[in-house]
């Protein structure tokens, strides 16, 4: 019932005092409220914990706000703006800016920075992004996590600031079953196609463009790579200025033992690219190829390709830990050398900043973002 807690008493009802003898009718009533975030909410050990819990509490900060009418209302620690946004309804516009690279139990995420690999520099070079997001549906994986930080409520915030970090013209995701949003998030400059996997997965691989700097010159085409497996792949063809390309995106199939099958898994996916690439572009490859370097399929697309990261530069993209921990590189961008040069590449995080393995509260997924800036020569 309105105005009345849960425990029989009324919540504390509050009045206006007069501080005028004005009474102006067209006054302008103004609220500011501290809302206490979801997430910051049990850390009040003198109280009920059965107050504290947002499905309590929320029906009861709708009533605060919408108590006197107010016509501006400004609040903080707000991490359901969507709900707030819902209980006023249409007669209210609402704008929300979250705390910059700030992590909500005060970390900071992990910040990312291009490394120099070129002296080339090229001004017009495009800025490419792969990122196995972590999907939502698989999110509760991980018993050492803190089970908080693995919600999507709490992720998606920070999954966004990954994709939107450094402007980037090109982005492919995998473990991606939030589509809508990420295409909200990234708005109307960029287009986007999906992929989901085949059989009861949740999740797919999709492929986000600037669709104000790129044009695309063929449909994008979606593949499957049979043989009882769920993984599938996209590729498309952009032009660019006066220069045309190709680019991928997929996902191989994971886990130890199944070596040979993200071998086969490889060789398709060059006759894939092959027919589809009929004009012989620039070939760029981003994935989540779930096998290290030196293994079968990494050796079969180095016959004809090569990684953004070596050497120095190869030293992980995902470390967590289920059963065990596991610390590997299994997520690259490939690309034709004699054709495209890399101009920069994302940073690998040293070790001291990730003293949670992935995820973490100073990162939504367990797998690293990787990126690179990259020309045509």
């Amino acid at each position: 019932k309105l105005g009345d807690s849960k425990d029989g008493k009324d919540m504390i009802q509050r009045k206006w005092i007069p501080t005028s003898s004005e009474n102006d009718p067209d006054s302008i009533k103004i609220l500011q409220f501290n809302a206490l975030a979801d997430w910051l909410s049990d850390a009040f050990p003198h109280a009920d914990p059965n107050i504290l819990v947002w499905e309590y509490r929320k029906e009861y900060l709708a009533e605060v706000i919408k108590e006197h009418d107010y016509d501006i209302i400004c609040m903080e620690e707000v991490d359901h703006f969507d709900y707030f946004s819902q209980v006023l309804g249409d007669d209210y516009s609402g704008v929300f800016k979250k705390k910059l690279g700030d992590s909500k139990d005060g970390k900071d995420m992990i910040q990312r920075k291009w490394i120099p690999t070129s002296s080339e520099n090229d001004p017009d070079s495009i800025k490419i992004l792969q990122f196995n997001a972590l999907a939502d549906w698989l999110s509760d994986a991980f018993p050492h996590a803190d089970p908080n930080i693995l919600v999507w409520e709490y992720r998606k915030e920070y999954l966004a600031e990954v994709i939107k970090e450094h402007d980037y013209d090109i982005i492919c995701m995998e473990e991606v079953d939030h589509f809508d949003y990420f295409s909200q998030v990234l708005g109307d400059d960029y287009s986007g196609v999906f992929k989901k996997k085949l059989g009861d997965s949740k999740d797919g691989t999709c492929m986000f463009w600037n669709n104000q700097k790129f044009q695309l010159t063929n449909e994008p085409m979606e593949f499957e790579y049979g043989n009882g497996g769920s993984q599938v792949g996209i590729v498309a063809t952009f032009s660019y200025q006066l220069h045309s390309f190709c680019i991928a995106a997929t996902h191989l199939k994971a886990k130890l033992g199944f070596e040979q099958v993200r071998a086969n898994q490889g060789t398709a996916l060059i006759n894939f690219i092959n027919e589809y690439n009929r004009n012989n572009l620039p070939v760029v490859i981003c994935g989540d190829f779930n096998d290290e370097p030196n293994s079968l399929v990494y050796n079969i697309l180095k016959q004809r390709y090569t990684t953004i990261y070596s050497g120095e530069h190869q030293s992980w993209t995902t470390w967590k830990k289920r059963s065990t921990e596991v610390k590997r590189t299994i997520d690259y961008i490939w690309y034709q050398p004699n054709r495209i040069g890399v101009d920069a590449i994302l940073n690998i995080p040293e070790d001291s900043e990730c003293p949670d393995m992935l995820p973490a509260a100073y990162y939504p997924s367990d797998h690293l973002a990787i990126g690179a800036q990259i020309y045509f020569k």
